[in-house]
C-alpha cells in the first residue's frame, strides 16, 4: 500500500509491536562448539526505536522463545515492554490492547511469520520484511524494502516519523 494511504493510521499510531526472529534479526541462529547460542541484531533499529518512543509511541517486543542473546539485547531497550515464550501472540495482543485501552487500529504489528497472520490482520498497520513468505506479504499493509535483520524496523520508524512531521 502506498504510504500516502497509510497516513491517517500512521498519525494515530500509539503502539508498535515487533517480532524478534526474522524482523529484529535475520532469523539465523548460531551455535558455538560449546553449544552457546548467538543471534545477529541490527543496531540501527535501536536508534530508530528510540526516536519514535521519544515521539510518544509505545514499543512492545514479542518473542515465541526465551533465549539469552535476545534477553541481553533487549536490555538496550529499557523503554520497551518485552514478552517471552509467547505461545499465542494474538491473545496477548488483544489482552494488551485492552490493558492499554487502545483500539487495535492504533497498533502496528511487524512480523515475517505465517503464525502471526491473525495479529497482522487485526491491527491498523501491519508490516513485514521483504523476505517474508508470500502469505505474509499478501496481507501486510506495508512491505519493507529491507530483509529481516537488516533495518526493517528502522525503515518503518522513518516512515512513522515522516508522517508525524507532516
Amino acid at each position: 500500500m502506498p504510504i500516502e494511504y497509510m497516513l491517517p493510521n500512521l498519525r494515530s499510531l500509539k503502539v508498535l509491536v515487533i517480532d524478534v526472529d526474522g524482523i529484529l534479526t535475520d532469523g539465523a541462529v548460531f551455535f558455538s562448539a560449546e553449544g552457546i547460542l548467538a543471534k545477529r541484531f541490527f543496531v540501527h533499529d535501536v536508534d530508530a526505536m528510540k526516536l519514535i518512543e521519544n515521539k510518544g509511541i509505545h514499543l512492545c517486543v514479542m518473542n515465541t522463545s526465551d533465549d539469552a542473546p535476545t534477553r541481553k539485547w533487549i536490555k538496550n531497550l529499557p523503554f520497551c515492554e518485552y514478552y517471552t515464550n509467547v505461545s499465542n501472540k494474538y491473545s496477548l495482543l488483544k489482552s494488551l490492547s485492552n490493558e492499554w485501552a487502545l483500539p487495535m487500529e492504533e497498533i502496528s504489528f511487524i512480523s515475517s511469520n505465517i503464525s502471526d497472520l491473525k495479529c497482522m490482520s487485526a491491527v491498523g498497520i501491519s508490516v513485514c520484511s521483504a523476505d517474508a513468505p508470500k502469505e505474509v506479504i499478501a496481507i501486510a499493509t506495508f512491505t519493507s524494502s529491507k530483509n529481516g535483520g537488516y533495518g526493517v524496523v528502522g525503515e518503518f520508524c522513518s516512515i512513522i516519523l515522516g508522517a508525524l512531521a507532516t
